[in-house]
């Protein structure tokens, strides 16, 4: 699924949403633009509903998407990340 366009849009839509910065090292108070990715919270295999899901997608850069597939990065806090983003309204 991930290499079709549904997947590519929406992963671009999120990357959009998050300015293009990983979302863990901002709230940290650093901005990482560079090698972004958009990882699952809960993992496709536990949630097959989630894969196109706004708050279960999170922009991170490798270095904490490295850290969050091997489960140093909580994902109670990554959920919280992405509830907040879907909260922000839209730039004008």
């Amino acid at each position: 699924m991930r290499s079709q366009y549904s997947w590519t849009k929406k992963s671009e839509e999120i990357r959009e949403k998050a300015n293009h910065l990983c979302e863990v090292c901002k709230d940290k108070g650093v901005w990482v633009y560079d090698s972004l990715e958009v990882h699952h919270i809960d993992k496709l295999k536990d949630n097959q509903a989630g894969l196109l899901d706004n708050c279960n997608l999170i922009c991170l850069c490798t270095t904490c998407h490295k850290k969050a597939d091997k489960g140093l990065i909580d994902k109670e806090y990554m959920l919280r990340l992405a509830r907040d983003r879907e909260s922000i309204p839209p730039a004008l």
